[in-house]
């Protein structure tokens, strides 16, 4: 239970913050999209682990999802797994 919590407070910080960015910069259709994304994955997310607390089970997609919301979140982590796919 605590760890959704913390889940859905850590989600909902970077859609908010990535929300309030958007509001004051403009963002290539990129980061649109990514945002967009975010968000989604923010709605999943919190589903999947409200089910989870519900029910007593471990929360499978939450889990899953945790790479794709840092992959979408932070420049770095993107840049360096290009960098790693296309060293190959």
């Amino acid at each position: 239970m605590v760890t959704a919590i913390m889940d859905i407070m850590c989600l909902g910080y970077l859609v908010f913050f990535r929300w309030y960015k958007g509001m004051w910069r403009t963002m290539s259709r990129k980061a649109k999209l990514r945002t967009h994304i975010l968000m989604a994955v923010f709605v999943v997310t919190s589903i999947d682990l409200v089910f989870a607390v519900w029910l007593l089970q471990v929360p499978f997609v939450a889990n899953s999802l945790r790479p794709i919301v840092m992959l979408l979140f932070l420049s770095s982590i993107r840049g360096n797994m290009a960098n790693i796919l296309l060293d190959s």
